[in-house]
């Protein structure tokens, strides 16, 4: 399977994350802070342009990274789709970004709403402020049991002889939560917004939205769109504060067979056939590909590429448990210009070297998922278990991850590469497997930091001690390739924060960037 090309389209509709002119300059701008200020220094700017540098941008809140998928038979011939995401920067606008880069045929949209999630959408997660940068951020993760999760690999086979479970599995998490307040939407075909009926009860994983905060978003004015194959569509601003879970309700006559989607959200979202309730729930994200928020100040981004390991397969349903989620809850807690969001990008099975049931390559995908990414100014890979299942050898694999820390250097972000964390699953576990992956290790611990900013021992942090070839028994998942909560949240302890690019315009006082400079 080939990337599809980027279509020209509308002024509303483009290729993949465009910014306006005034984001252009304001992050340009920054960029220059950034260059100037190193990442913890002084800088030597005159006030006014630290100023102008540090004023309201949007900044990307909250993605998916996408991958071909078939259409949900539920909304196939027409409906609703409601889809929960948590933004991690407070705003009193934000963007909504749908995509139809894999659909097999434009995708029309009759309209599209957005509203803060009821109280079922689950737990509050680090959100940054965006002003002073001093935000709290609630704990990701906590102790959720790991079940296995969406796609699962299950137990592996003893030997070398059992079918192999890919990172991220097969199969789809099964649904999860009642209907609990289900609400019905109107609109489909009518071209205005999507009205929502009734409140709804609340319950875990409930369809409802908060009352009164549900606003129309439109796209050039208008509330219907259609997207072409192989493009993004961008909305106009929506004055719908994100503070907290939001819920994006979409109504569509008819989907493609083929659909953008990222089949393992770990998040409850639903679904409604034409004229019927939102009853139907599903844990992936389908169409939405991104969140943009009018943020005070900028805030830069860390995205994670990656594979299953970062799309945090192992961890309960609306858990928040991914190690993104805590990484994100440690930057914010750290508050001050260390503080940035932490956007995802990893899609359970992707592999570093081919384009297969996992979706495209992180380099394929790169100039969406991180340089279309507002505000991204660090990457952290952490990729490889798929193709050592694959049989490729060290040397492709570590000339791969070359390729992409190069690339992402070239584009100007700060690339962390990390070591294959360990595995007895299947033909993860083979001799040959245990080698190979011991073989790139080696050399990402010895030679990675010559071609990135830097290196993260993520094997070294869920390894057993007493066998280093295989997960901890607290951070095992249960399958001997996934990872249990506990486990995710060492990933994110082994991330050195302090060497991260951070938010240089949350700092306390803006006007200290520019304190050693004459004005």
């Amino acid at each position: 399977m080939t990337l599809p090309l980027r279509a020209v389209v509308p002024l509303t509709q483009v290729p993949a994350r465009p910014r306006p002119v005034l984001a252009v300059v304001v992050v340009s701008v920054a960029a220059v802070v950034v260059t100037l200020v190193g990442w913890r220094g002084t800088a030597v700017l005159p006030r006014a342009v630290a100023a102008a540098a540090c004023g309201p941008s949007w900044v990307t809140a909250w993605q998916a990274a996408m991958q071909p998928g078939p259409a949900p038979r539920a909304v196939a011939g027409g409906g609703t789709l409601r889809m929960v995401v948590r933004p991690q920067v407070e705003g009193a606008q934000i963007r909504v970004r749908l995509s139809n880069v894999y659909g097999s045929a434009p995708l029309a949209v009759d309209a599209v709403s957005a509203a803060r999630a009821g109280g079922g959408a689950g737990r509050e997660r680090a959100v940054v402020a965006g002003g002073s940068g001093d935000g709290g951020a609630a704990t990701a993760g906590g102790d959720a049991a790991a079940a296995g999760g969406p796609g699962g690999a299950g137990a592996a086979g003893a030997g070398g002889g059992a079918a192999a479970p890919t990172a991220g599995g097969a199969g789809r998490a099964a649904a999860v939560g009642g209907a609990g307040g289900a609400v019905a939407a109107a609109g489909n075909g009518s071209g205005g917004a999507v009205a929502a009926a009734g409140n709804g009860s609340g319950g875990a994983g409930a369809a409802a939205v908060e009352p009164g905060s549900e606003q129309p978003v439109t796209f050039g004015g208008r509330a219907a769109t259609v997207i072409p194959p192989g493009a993004e569509a961008v909305s106009d601003p929506v004055p719908v504060a994100a503070a907290g879970p939001l819920a994006v309700t979409i109504a569509v006559p008819a989907l493609p067979d083929v659909v953008s989607a990222h089949p393992v959200a770990l998040q409850t979202s639903w679904l409604a056939p034409r004229g019927g309730a939102l009853g139907t729930p599903t844990t992936s994200w389908l169409l939405l590909s991104g969140l943009d928020v009018l943020a005070p100040r900028p805030v830069h981004a860390v995205v994670a590429v990656g594979d299953s390991i970062t799309d945090g397969v192992g961890t309960a349903p609306d858990a928040d448990a991914r190690w993104t989620d805590a990484l994100a809850a440690r930057l914010a807690a750290a508050g001050g210009d260390v503080t940035m969001t932490v956007l995802n990008a990893g899609i359970s099975r992707n592999e570093l070297l081919a384009d297969g049931v996992g979706g495209p390559p992180p380099q394929a995908r790169f100039a969406g998922d991180v340089t279309g990414a507002l505000g991204a100014t660090d990457v952290v890979l952490n990729i490889g278990t798929n193709d050592i299942a694959e049989g490729r050898d060290a040397a492709a694999i570590e000339a791969g991850l070359v390729r992409f820390a190069d690339a992402a250097q070239a584009a100007g972000k700060r690339v962390f590469l990390t070591t294959i964390t360990p595995s007895t699953a299947g033909t993860h576990g083979t001799p040959q497997a245990v080698a190979t992956r011991n073989a790139v290790n080696t050399w990402i611990r010895t030679q990675g930091r010559a071609h990135a900013a830097g290196m993260v021992d993520f094997a070294a942090a869920v390894a057993d001690p007493a066998h280093p070839d295989r997960l901890a028994p607290a951070a095992d998942a249960g399958d001997g390739l996934h990872l249990s909560a506990a486990g995710y949240r060492a990933l994110a302890a082994a991330v050195p924060v302090a060497a991260l690019s951070g938010s240089p315009c949350l700092a306390e006082d803006p006007a200290t960037l520019a304190s050693s400079a004459t004005p």
